[in-house]
Protein backbone atom coordinates (compact mmCIF):
# COMPACT_ATOMS: atom_id res chain seq x y z
CA UNK A 1 0.00 0.00 0.00
CA UNK A 2 2.86 2.35 0.80
CA UNK A 3 4.07 2.14 -2.81
CA UNK A 4 0.61 3.00 -4.12
CA UNK A 5 0.28 5.94 -1.75
CA UNK A 6 3.69 7.26 -2.81
CA UNK A 7 2.43 7.15 -6.41
CA UNK A 8 -0.50 9.38 -5.39
CA UNK A 9 -3.26 6.84 -4.74
CA UNK A 10 -5.66 7.43 -1.85
CA UNK A 11 -5.68 3.79 -0.78
CA UNK A 12 -7.31 4.41 2.59
CA UNK A 13 -10.46 5.89 1.07
CA UNK A 14 -10.60 3.27 -1.68
CA UNK A 15 -10.16 0.37 0.71
CA UNK A 16 -12.84 1.78 3.03
CA UNK A 17 -15.27 1.80 0.08
CA UNK A 18 -14.75 -1.95 -0.39
CA UNK A 19 -14.65 -2.96 3.29
CA UNK A 20 -10.83 -3.01 3.37
CA UNK A 21 -10.64 -6.10 1.13
CA UNK A 22 -7.18 -5.90 -0.40
CA UNK A 23 -7.71 -8.69 -3.00
CA UNK A 24 -10.70 -6.80 -4.38
CA UNK A 25 -8.67 -3.57 -4.51
CA UNK A 26 -5.82 -5.29 -6.33
CA UNK A 27 -8.35 -6.71 -8.79
CA UNK A 28 -9.79 -3.24 -9.38
CA UNK A 29 -6.33 -1.88 -10.16
CA UNK A 30 -5.75 -4.67 -12.67
CA UNK A 31 -9.16 -4.21 -14.31
CA UNK A 32 -8.62 -0.46 -14.51
CA UNK A 33 -5.34 -0.94 -16.37
CA UNK A 34 -6.84 -3.46 -18.77
CA UNK A 35 -10.05 -1.55 -19.44
CA UNK A 36 -8.43 1.81 -20.12
CA UNK A 37 -5.27 0.68 -21.87
CA UNK A 38 -6.57 2.00 -25.20
CA UNK A 39 -8.38 5.05 -23.82
CA UNK A 40 -6.27 7.63 -25.64
CA UNK A 41 -6.96 6.13 -29.08
CA UNK A 42 -10.68 5.69 -28.34
CA UNK A 43 -10.98 9.26 -27.09
CA UNK A 44 -9.07 10.76 -30.02
CA UNK A 45 -11.13 8.73 -32.46
CA UNK A 46 -14.39 9.93 -30.88
CA UNK A 47 -13.24 13.56 -31.08
CA UNK A 48 -12.02 13.21 -34.66
CA UNK A 49 -15.35 11.70 -35.72
CA UNK A 50 -17.16 14.41 -33.72
CA UNK A 51 -18.82 11.83 -31.49
CA UNK A 52 -18.91 14.20 -28.56
CA UNK A 53 -21.27 12.10 -26.41
CA UNK A 54 -18.96 9.10 -26.82
CA UNK A 55 -15.91 11.17 -25.84
CA UNK A 56 -17.82 12.53 -22.85
CA UNK A 57 -18.88 9.03 -21.81
CA UNK A 58 -15.29 7.74 -21.96
CA UNK A 59 -14.07 10.52 -19.70
CA UNK A 60 -17.08 10.23 -17.39
CA UNK A 61 -16.42 6.50 -17.05
CA UNK A 62 -12.77 6.90 -16.15
CA UNK A 63 -13.63 9.74 -13.76
CA UNK A 64 -15.61 7.31 -11.62
CA UNK A 65 -13.19 4.42 -12.03
CA UNK A 66 -10.18 6.52 -11.11
CA UNK A 67 -11.98 7.81 -8.04
CA UNK A 68 -12.80 4.23 -7.02
CA UNK A 69 -9.16 3.13 -7.17
CA UNK A 70 -7.97 6.25 -5.36
CA UNK A 71 -6.42 8.08 -8.31
CA UNK A 72 -7.98 11.34 -7.15
CA UNK A 73 -5.83 13.69 -9.22
CA UNK A 74 -6.79 11.78 -12.37
CA UNK A 75 -10.45 11.85 -11.34
CA UNK A 76 -10.28 15.63 -10.80
CA UNK A 77 -8.64 16.13 -14.20
CA UNK A 78 -11.31 13.93 -15.80
CA UNK A 79 -14.00 16.06 -14.18
CA UNK A 80 -12.47 19.23 -15.67
CA UNK A 81 -12.10 17.63 -19.10
CA UNK A 82 -15.66 16.35 -19.01
CA UNK A 83 -16.92 19.88 -18.26
CA UNK A 84 -15.02 21.30 -21.24
CA UNK A 85 -16.41 18.57 -23.50
CA UNK A 86 -19.92 19.54 -22.39
CA UNK A 87 -19.09 23.20 -23.07
CA UNK A 88 -17.70 22.21 -26.50
CA UNK A 89 -14.70 24.50 -26.16
CA UNK A 90 -12.10 22.94 -28.49
CA UNK A 91 -9.26 25.10 -27.19
CA UNK A 92 -10.02 24.22 -23.56
CA UNK A 93 -10.62 20.56 -24.45
CA UNK A 94 -7.12 20.38 -25.94
CA UNK A 95 -5.57 22.00 -22.86
CA UNK A 96 -7.48 19.79 -20.40
CA UNK A 97 -6.87 16.74 -22.58
CA UNK A 98 -3.12 17.25 -22.38
CA UNK A 99 -3.20 17.61 -18.58
CA UNK A 100 -5.49 14.60 -18.23
CA UNK A 101 -3.48 12.26 -20.45
CA UNK A 102 -0.18 13.28 -18.86
CA UNK A 103 -1.54 12.12 -15.49
CA UNK A 104 -3.31 9.14 -17.05
CA UNK A 105 -0.07 7.90 -18.63
CA UNK A 106 1.73 8.20 -15.28
CA UNK A 107 -0.98 6.14 -13.59
CA UNK A 108 -1.03 3.54 -16.35
CA UNK A 109 2.76 3.16 -16.37
CA UNK A 110 2.77 2.79 -12.61
CA UNK A 111 0.02 0.15 -12.69
CA UNK A 112 1.83 -1.84 -15.39
CA UNK A 113 4.99 -1.93 -13.29
CA UNK A 114 3.05 -2.60 -10.10
CA UNK A 115 1.20 -5.52 -11.67
CA UNK A 116 4.46 -7.11 -12.78
CA UNK A 117 5.95 -6.66 -9.34
CA UNK A 118 2.88 -7.96 -7.47
CA UNK A 119 0.95 -10.45 -9.61
CA UNK A 120 -2.56 -11.28 -8.53
CA UNK A 121 -3.15 -14.57 -6.75
CA UNK A 122 -5.31 -15.74 -9.67
CA UNK A 123 -2.28 -15.57 -11.95
CA UNK A 124 -0.37 -17.81 -9.57
CA UNK A 125 -3.18 -20.37 -9.75
CA UNK A 126 -2.29 -21.15 -13.35
CA UNK A 127 0.92 -22.86 -12.25
CA UNK A 128 0.73 -26.61 -12.72
CA UNK A 129 2.43 -29.17 -10.48
CA UNK A 130 3.04 -32.82 -11.19
CA UNK A 131 2.03 -35.86 -9.11
CA UNK A 132 5.49 -36.19 -7.53
CA UNK A 133 5.49 -32.55 -6.38
CA UNK A 134 1.96 -32.98 -5.09
CA UNK A 135 2.97 -36.04 -3.05
CA UNK A 136 5.94 -34.18 -1.53
CA UNK A 137 3.74 -31.25 -0.54
CA UNK A 138 1.10 -33.54 0.93
CA UNK A 139 3.75 -35.32 2.99
CA UNK A 140 5.04 -32.00 4.31
CA UNK A 141 1.48 -30.96 5.02
CA UNK A 142 0.99 -33.94 7.34
CA UNK A 143 2.71 -32.11 10.21
CA UNK A 144 0.06 -29.38 10.15
CA UNK A 145 -2.79 -31.83 10.75
CA UNK A 146 -1.84 -32.16 14.42
CA UNK A 147 -0.61 -28.59 14.93
CA UNK A 148 -3.04 -26.37 13.01
CA UNK A 149 -5.95 -27.89 11.08
CA UNK A 150 -6.98 -24.46 9.76
CA UNK A 151 -3.57 -24.00 8.17
CA UNK A 152 -3.70 -27.55 6.81
CA UNK A 153 -7.03 -26.86 5.11
CA UNK A 154 -5.76 -23.55 3.69
CA UNK A 155 -2.67 -25.24 2.29
CA UNK A 156 -4.81 -28.04 0.88
CA UNK A 157 -7.08 -25.56 -0.89
CA UNK A 158 -4.02 -23.77 -2.31
CA UNK A 159 -2.67 -27.07 -3.57
CA UNK A 160 -5.97 -27.84 -5.23
CA UNK A 161 -5.75 -24.56 -7.10
CA UNK A 162 -2.11 -25.17 -7.98
CA UNK A 163 -2.75 -28.63 -9.35
CA UNK A 164 -5.01 -27.43 -12.13
CA UNK A 165 -5.46 -31.09 -12.90
CA UNK A 166 -8.76 -32.97 -12.46
CA UNK A 167 -6.84 -36.19 -11.67
CA UNK A 168 -5.83 -34.76 -8.29
CA UNK A 169 -9.28 -33.52 -7.29
CA UNK A 170 -10.33 -36.82 -5.69
CA UNK A 171 -7.06 -36.99 -3.74
CA UNK A 172 -7.67 -33.49 -2.37
CA UNK A 173 -11.31 -34.16 -1.55
CA UNK A 174 -10.41 -37.21 0.48
CA UNK A 175 -7.53 -35.36 2.16
CA UNK A 176 -9.65 -32.29 2.94
CA UNK A 177 -12.41 -34.46 4.42
CA UNK A 178 -9.82 -36.26 6.57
Amino acid sequence: IHELEQAGFDCKTSLNRINRKMPIYMGLLKKFRKKYLNLYNEFESALKEEKIKEAEYLIHSIKGASSLIGATKLSDLAYKLEEEIRNKSKREINKRKQDFFTEFNKILEFLCGFEKKYPEKDEMENIQINQQELNLRLTDLDKYLDEDIGKAITITNDLLKLSGNKIFVDDFTVFAEY
